[in-house]
């Protein structure tokens, strides 16, 4: 054996003694707080750190719900002006007077429940 293997196990006994020393003295010194030791301060870290995750996802899914609800109202607007504009033009040019009115009338529709209810 060399001398390189007996400087390793030295430099590791080292650490484990280092480490089993702050194990040691850790919750000695957060148990002389007296606010309930360490449990209760970890867990309140770790209440207040999953409280800030629901928090921002709480805040990105009211965001994603709002954009949604702009894409879905201005899709039914686009909808119902094509709608409205090709019953027009049916209606007008004697294509087909009665589905030109109906046409007209479904976008008419479409306007009230998508601009009263939205």
């Amino acid at each position: 054996m060399g001398r390189g293997t007996v400087t390793q196990r030295s430099a590791s006994l080292l650490v484990a003694a280092a480490a089993l020393v702050a194990m040691i003295a850790m919750p000695a010194a957060h148990a002389s707080e007296g606010d309930g030791g360490t449990n209760s301060s970890i867990e309140d870290k770790f209440r207040s750190t999953i409280g800030g995750w629901i928090a921002a996802f709480q805040d990105n899914l009211d965001w994603l719900s709002a954009a949604m609800l702009d894409l879905i109202k201005n899709v039914i607007k686009a909808a119902y002006f094509v709608v409205g504009l090709a019953g027009f033009l049916m209606w007008s040019t004697g294509i087909s007077r009665y589905s030109g009115k109906r046409l007209i009338m479904g976008a008419v529709l479409m306007a009230l429940v998508s601009e009263v209810l939205l």
